[in-house]
């Protein structure tokens, strides 16, 4: 076999490696797409504890679901919308009351009864830097408290008449929620969330005393705070999300 002959052979075999070589320069290995999907399930773990209290645990429930997303856009900047369902409910089964009657107050196991609701929906805007994301937007809906505590203080006179009183509290109304956060995926699929909050809201509330004789009997009830409020509020950890993507 002649050198020339030899040559060429050698060179066609060589082409496919530079071919590979070539591409392999010009086009480095692409960067992971951190925020590739687009729907969005996280679970706020701020008041989680080690008791694994049932009110302290997944208060604030939040899915969201990009939209708007065209051939052309930046895909470093994106748009979601959220909802969020959230609160807690703290509601004896059963409990059983004992009393002091020597006028050293009531000794009595708490029955305090708590139902605590928030449905809230509002737009998001997601900066992606990498495998952080700045986010902020706009939460708004419905918020919903009620506390109910028979007794929670006692009154004696000298006449020797004990009195117990405790109240009902209702708080309803509409919040206004400016947010901020930053998240840091571990994997386009896993990530965490820090979030801050600026909270202006139309709240109605309503605050009713229940008074009880010696006997537990209900002797009067009055409601002696009903009014609309202007609240205003900020909270500068108000969750710490983890996230699963899909």
């Amino acid at each position: 076999m002649n050198c020339g002959l030899l040559t060429r052979l050698i060179f066609i075999m060589a082409l496919p490696c530079i071919a590979f070589c070539q591409t392999d320069n010009e086009n480095p290995k692409s960067e992971i797409r951190w925020n590739e999907y687009k729907n969005e399930i996280a679970l706020d773990c701020k008041f989680l504890n080690k008791d694994l209290n049932l009110n302290t645990i997944g208060s604030n429930l939040i899915y969201k679901k990009r939209f708007g997303e065209k051939k052309f856009i930046a895909v470093n900047e994106k748009k979601s919308w959220r909802f969020q369902i959230g609160g807690y409910a703290d509601y004896p089964v059963s409990s059983k009351d004992s009393f002091n009657y020597s006028n050293q107050g009531p000794r009595f196991i708490d029955s305090e009864k708590i139902i605590n609701v928030r449905l809230l929906a509002g737009i998001e805007w997601q900066k992606q830097m990498g495998r952080f994301q700045l986010y902020y937007g706009l939460d708004t809906g419905l918020s919903f408290d009620k506390r109910i505590d028979p007794v929670d203080r006692y009154s004696a006179y000298s006449n020797g008449d004990v009195y117990y009183e405790g109240f009902e509290r209702l708080d309803a109304g509409v919040p206004f929620i400016g947010f901020m956060g930053l998240k840091y995926f571990f994997h386009p699929r896993f990530s965490v969330a820090i979030e801050s909050s600026l909270t202006l809201g139309v709240f109605y509330s309503k605050y009713i005393t229940i008074g009880h004789d010696v006997s537990l009997n209900e002797s009067y009830r009055y409601e002696n705070i009903n009014s609309t409020n202007i609240t205003f509020g900020t909270s500068y950890l108000r969750f710490i999300n983890a996230a699963f993507h899909l």
